[in-house]
């Protein structure tokens, strides 16, 4: 099984440098073919290059980064959470 990671909600605008940082990494974090058993890895290096980003804008409020597994179990997803910077879901790709 792998997944497929893509921002779904990023319409906000950067209220810091911090955030525009955030944002910046979300895209080069989008758009990421994942293996399963890599899922946790992925999610770990990106929470560490969130907490990397924080510490480097010390001024800034720092942000609120979380993951979770879907809800819907027709549906094999993650969901990833920047309140108030982007979302961005991790979707099971299905081999025709």
């Amino acid at each position: 099984m792998k997944y497929f990671s893509r921002i779904t909600a990023d319409h906000w605008t950067a209220k810091n440098k911090l955030e525009a940082a955030a944002h910046q990494l979300a895209y080069e974090m989008d758009r990421k073919l994942i293996p399963d058993h890599n899922v946790k890895e992925f999610l770990k290096l990106f929470q560490d290059e969130m907490n990397k980003l924080c510490m480097s804008f010390p001024r800034c409020k720092p942000l609120h980064f979380s993951w979770n597994k879907g809800y819907n179990k027709k549906w094999n997803e993650w969901w990833i959470y920047c309140d108030g910077v982007f979302h961005m879901s991790l979707f099971e790709v299905k081999e025709t």
